[in-house]
């Protein structure tokens, strides 16, 4: 008999965000943000993914 393995989540949280944004003078938005991150276990990191492409429809 076959058996699924358990899954394993790690736990963190996020207890602070701060993110500045600026409109630059050809209108691109310049973008700071800062994370920081307290985890519940040995982890070694976080991959967090911004999009870019895209406009304001979508």
């Amino acid at each position: 008999m076959l058996v699924p393995a358990a899954a394993y989540a790690d736990s963190f949280e996020m207890p602070a965000v701060g993110i500045h944004a600026t409109v630059q003078p050809d209108g691109t938005l310049a973008v700071t943000e800062t994370r920081t991150f307290e985890f519940d276990d040995d982890i070694n990191g976080v991959y967090w993914t911004i999009p870019t492409s895209q406009n304001e429809q979508g």
